[in-house]
């Protein structure tokens, strides 16, 4: 028997991606290594990859995720249940206010603090969370910063040094589900001499696999990676001196590696952080995806490229306020008020 009940509640899909369920296989292991019984929960559209990544972990599916009578079989009392999600839904309301009553501890990950938040414990590991104010219970431990950022074990232990090449990383997660790969593939496509390699991944959600290996076979610059291991991930980081990609968990990682970034925020969440990210200089913000699809890629890719934004930006300073071990202190943090 372990010593406290942990349910954790995520999505991994063609929409979503799969960042929420990395982090949180993460998390769960770590709460596993603290003597803790870990499940999982999520939705019918989640199941199948979640079954395939969840490893020995029992994963619990349900038909309406705001439903609080969907959880009563499930979540066992004086248990916590953790929301990996950017849904406001599970900030406060009906279900944190029902597993209140049954004496289940609510956990929730955000990225923002435009909502009322009444779980007992609030974590946002962006770099902005430091600047932000929260509504608040009075009772809500609030994690907040990127002291608390969940890297995968491999991290840790990792010589950080990167390349110092000229090698281009074109990454944009596990889904991308704007097809941002394809897009700037096609830049570099006419542009053959702007870098000596361009490395290119792709994840098991991406839905455009064809067409980019169509791509990536007519330039013998271009290596194409699919489906990466941790270690696999960490040798292309290595290998790269630029990168190109979202605004996800692949960016924190990137930056341990001091590697300069032109970010394109993909999803409605990344957009203020991403522009928090460029006021600070750690980042270089190409476009957003509300507006990805009108942009002339070409034109702003050139201006960039052709400035020395990339070599002014303040890469050491962003990977020193990272903390690799984060996941580490938000299990601690946690246990110490269960």
């Amino acid at each position: 028997m372990g010593l406290y009940n942990v349910y954790i509640k995520v999505e991994a899909n063609v929409k979503t991606g799969g960042g929420h369920l990395h982090r949180s296989l993460v998390l769960a292991d770590e709460f596993k290594r603290f003597n803790c019984n870990v499940e999982f929960i999520v939705s019918y559209e989640s199941a199948d990859y979640t079954g395939k990544m969840a490893g020995d972990y029992n994963v619990n599916v349900i038909n309406d995720i705001y439903n609080p009578s969907e959880y009563a079989g499930i979540v066992k009392h004086n248990s916590l249940i953790i929301f990996d999600t950017d849904d406001n839904m599970f900030y406060s309301g009906q279900l944190v206010d029902y597993f209140r009553e049954q004496d289940v501890k609510t956990a929730c990950f955000t990225i923002s603090n435009k909502y009322t938040y009444t779980t007992d414990f609030l974590i946002n590991t962006n770099i902005i969370a430091l600047s932000h104010e929260y509504i608040t219970g009075d009772y809500t431990v609030k994690l907040l910063g990127p002291e608390y950022l969940i890297f995968k074990p491999q991290f840790a232990g990792t010589d950080l040094e990167k390349t110092e090449d000229n090698n281009l990383l074109v990454y944009f997660g596990n889904a991308d589900r704007y097809n941002l790969t394809e897009r700037v593939l096609a830049y570099f496509e006419h542009r053959p001499g702007l870098f000596d390699k361009i490395n290119v991944i792709t994840g098991s959600l991406n839905k455009n696999i064809k067409t980019i290996k169509e791509i990536c076979s007519r330039n013998e610059k271009i290596v194409h990676y699919h489906n990466l291991t941790t270690d696999g991930m960490i040798d292309v980081y290595k290998d790269s001196g630029v990168t190109i990609g979202s605004a996800g968990m692949a960016m924190w990682e990137m930056a341990l590696f001091g590697i300069p970034q032109i970010i394109i925020a993909s999803s409605e969440r990344e957009v203020e952080y991403t522009d928090y990210l460029n006021r600070a200089g750690y980042v270089y913000k190409l476009s957003d995806y509300k507006h990805v699809g009108a942009i002339d890629m070409e034109k702003e890719l050139d201006e960039v490229l052709k400035s020395d934004i990339l070599t002014i930006l303040k890469t050491e300073e962003f990977s020193s306020v990272i903390n690799v071990n984060g996941v580490t202190k938000i299990v601690k943090s946690i246990l110490k008020y269960l």
